[in-house]
C-alpha cells in the first residue's frame, strides 16, 4: 500500500482531505504500517495453530488420540502444509520480500 493510498484511507476515515492531514502524514503512515504489521502476524499466527492442529490431527498427537477420521490422512497432512505455506506467504507480505 502506497503512503497516498494510506492517507486517502485515513482521510476517508476521519472526514478530512488528504491534504487537511498532509501535517500529519509522517505519523499517520508509521501508525498505518505498524497496525498491518500486527494484522498480518495475527493472521499468520492464525495459520500456524491451523497447521499445527492438523499435523496433530494427522500424526495422532493430543488433543488427539489417534482414532479419529484424519489420522494418516494424506488430505489433512496436506491441510497443515497448506497453512504453513499460507503462513509463510502473509509473513513475506510483512517483510516486502517474496512468498515462493
Amino acid at each position: 500500500m502506497t503512503e497516498d493510498q494510506i492517507m486517502e484511507i485515513a482521510a476517508s476515515l476521519v472526514g478530512f482531505t488528504p491534504e487537511e492531514l498532509r501535517p500529519e502524514r509522517d505519523r499517520l503512515v508509521a501508525f498505518a504500517r505498524a497496525i498491518r504489521l500486527v494484522v498480518l502476524e495475527e493472521a499468520a499466527q492464525i495459520c500456524d495453530d491451523f497447521a499445527i492442529d492438523k499435523w496433530n490431527l494427522y500424526k495422532g498427537r493430543p488433543p488427539y488420540n489417534g482414532t479419529e477420521d484424519g489420522r494418516a490422512n494424506s488430505y489433512v497432512e496436506g491441510e497443515s502444509d497448506g497453512a504453513e505455506k499460507c503462513a509463510a506467504a502473509i509473513r513475506a507480505l510483512a517483510d516486502g520480500g517474496n512468498h515462493d
